[in-house]
């Protein structure tokens, strides 16, 4: 019977086990009074009552035997409230499985006594399994808030009116099965994970701001669905009725094919990089907050058209012919100069009638942006940056210049960072270009997503400097670099074991709060002092000074592989300063991965390991990484040796001062 119930905390696991208490305390009232005389119309009903919860591939038919099998042998005959020791037992192995004190004996008792007395064969058995379950289903639920709720919920089921059921904002964890004959589920703001199966009945289903991953085979009748602000990876099949469809603030990357009835889409702060094809009548399309790159044709029926904050470089041509009256929302994307001009010269000529289109910052070319950061003296760098307003993502690195600007105090000393990294960015076309892809999507949230991505591209930059050459005759800058590097990297694996702790929507805080918090005490290359929300990140004065002691920890064990082997900038220092040295250590690697499985099984005897797949991987990637650092380690070690710098050796290895 047990396997009935499923694995604890599973999607319908307390309904089901909710659903087996009933049985037992039914099945023992029935058996009680009819006996093997009447059993056929006591097995039909139970049959049906199971059916409703069971999960796939269980034998009904089994359960429904084993039922009628323990009531008949525990059957005191005549209308008996007391349950048989063997009732309890199954009742408390069923309890069990669930987080609850319930007295298994109490609870058979009470809900043996609330069951009416059966006419045999009046068909009613489904609807008293029903609220019986119900029932058991309040009765085992922890105190307070819970266990409130529920009785609500049992409540509101039972004196159900019009097929309307209201269950919002009742703290809910989990719902029973649903009743027959609904049409109107309102469950919103409650903190359910999973939703029962929904009845063919359903016409409306609202279940926003809960925590729900999934969602279960929508009914063919359903014509509104909003489910905005849950955690939801993906959409089942769009039954062909539905006209509203509000899916808002979930973690979609792609939507099913939308139903030709739909009259509003609301598909805001998701990760969808496209739309599948619009229905004719579509009224309302709000998609903000996306990674849209581009738009399907739009629909001549559309009123209201909202996709800013995505990364798209031109409307489609059909947002022209729109009607006059409707409004676009399309700022914070990354139009290209040609498609603003486009539209700019048609919304200013004299015959247009077609809608407002509200570009915003779009408008922005990268040379006016970059004007903010020079001194008056300086306009000869304006002058080269237009000659880069045309190239690809220009208008969203004008976006995130203009919003950097903002967002921080008028700092000198900032300001006279910038510009200098904006310099280099006109001088060099491979970092420009990589930097102009990295700010894409920036503006797309709050002031503190600025500041990061500027860190973010501050980094990136010195990299490529260290890669091109720049530091060559400069290494212990090199070596600070790369710790300044291994540093950041460290403090982002703390800072993504945090963030699921934030506030909704506020893991950005995190990541930038360390990196403000500890900028100074662990000399990071940063170039951002302060943060707008810092009280939204969580981040404490003991999570910091544990993530201080954490990085430099790690920094003893872990620096000398990041930056002798992982590090890419070092590897292309040595490949352009030691090509010989770069290639003979190369040349090795390779001759050690010919005798790599002798030197791993050798490995694993001298440390009494089986020779497993198992311990052959885990033990196969620390042997690998110890060949790699020591022909690493060599390689360096030489190269700084030739160039009379070999107590760098000592500092990346962490035993300068030992």
């Amino acid at each position: 019977m047990l396997e009935y119930a499923g694995r604890r905390g599973g999607p319908g696991h307390e309904w089901r086990c909710a659903t087996l208490l009933a049985a037992l305390a039914w099945t023992h009232r029935q058996l009680s009074q009819v006996g093997s005389t009447d059993i056929e119309w006591v097995c039909r009903d139970l049959t049906r009552h199971l059916a409703r919860s069971c999960r796939e591939g269980l034998d009904i038919e089994a359960l429904v035997n084993a039922f009628a099998n323990l009531g008949l042998e525990n059957a005191p005959g005549g209308q008996s409230g007391e349950p048989s020791p063997a009732h309890v037992k199954l009742a408390r192995n069923v309890l069990a499985t669930l987080e609850t004190r319930v007295n298994a004996g109490q609870l058979l008792r009470k809900l043996i006594a609330n069951l009416p007395e059966q006419q045999a064969g009046d068909d009613s058995g489904i609807d008293e399994l029903y609220r019986c379950s119900l029932a058991a289903w309040v009765a085992f639920a922890p105190r307070g808030e819970e266990r409130a709720g529920r009785a609500i919920v049992q409540d509101r089921i039972l004196n159900m009116v019009g097929g309307e059921l209201d269950l919002k904002s009742l703290l809910l964890y989990s719902l029973p099965d649903l009743p027959a004959g609904l049409t109107t589920l309102d469950v919103r703001g409650n903190r359910l994970m999973h939703l029962p199966k929904l009845p063919e009945s359903l016409v409306k289903l609202l279940a926003a701001h809960n925590y729900l991953d999934h969602l279960p085979e929508l009914p063919r009748g359903l014509t509104e669905l909003d489910v905005c602000d849950n955690r939801l990876f993906e959409l089942p099949a769009l039954p062909e009725g539905i006209k509203t469809l509000y899916v808002g603030d979930n973690r979609l990357s792609e939507l099913p094919a939308l139903p030709m009835r739909l009259t509003e889409l609301y598909v805001i702060d998701n990760q969808l990089s496209e739309l599948p094809a619009l229905p004719a009548g579509l009224e309302e399309l709000l998609a903000c907050g996306n990674q849209l790159t581009e738009l399907p044709t739009l629909p001549a029926s559309l009123r209201t058209l909202n996709v800013s904050s995505n990364r798209l470089t031109h409307l489609p041509p059909s947002v022209f012919g729109m009607p006059y009256e409707v409004r676009v929302d399309a700022e914070g994307n990354s139009f290209s100069l040609a498609f603003l001009q486009q539209a700019h010269q048609a919304m200013l000529a004299p015959d247009y009638n077609g809608p407002q289109l509200c570009l915003g910052k779009g408008f922005h070319r990268v040379d006016e942006a970059v004007r903010d950061w020079f001194s008056n003296d300086e306009q000869a760098q304006i002058r080269r940056w237009q000659a880069h307003s045309l190239e690809v993502d220009a208008a969203g690195f004008a976006r995130f210049l203009v919003r950097l600007k903002a967002g921080v105090d008028d700092n000198a000393e900032f300001k006279a960072g910038v510009a200098k990294w904006l310099t280099k960015l006109s001088q060099n076309d491979e970092l420009r270009q990589l930097t102009f892809q990295a700010a894409q999507g920036a503006t797309a949230s709050c002031d503190d997503r600025i500041a990061l991505t500027y860190n973010d591209l501050t980094k990136l930059s010195h990299a490529h400097a260290v890669s091109r050459g720049d530091y060559d005759d400069r290494l212990a800058e090199i070596v600070e670099r790369g710790r300044g590097a291994f540093r950041l990297d460290a403090l982002e694996k703390i800072a993504r074991k945090k963030a699921p702790a934030a506030r909704q929507n506020h893991e950005i805080e995190v990541y930038l709060a360390y990196q403000v918090k500890l900028s100074d005490r662990l000399h990071l290359p940063t170039g951002i002092a302060d943060m707008h929300y810092f009280n939204y990140s969580t981040v404490t004065p003991q999570d910091l000074e544990s993530a201080e002691q954490e990085v430099l920890s790690r920094e003893r064990l872990e620096f000398p592989q990041y930056f002798l082997v992982e590090w890419e900038p070092w590897q292309q220092v040595l490949a352009r300063l030691d090509p010989e040295g770069f290639e003979r250590a190369y040349q090795k690697l390779q001759d050690m991965l010919a005798d790599y499985d002798r030197e791993l099984s050798a490995y694993l005897a001298s440390l009494g390991l089986p020779e497993d797949l198992e311990t052959q991987a885990q033990a196969g990637v620390g042997l690998m990484k110890t060949l790699q650092l020591a022909v690493c380690e060599e390689l360096t070690r030489e190269f700084l040796r030739k160039r009379g710098e070999e107590a760098l050796m000592d500092q990346i290895l962490g035993t300068a001062n030992q």
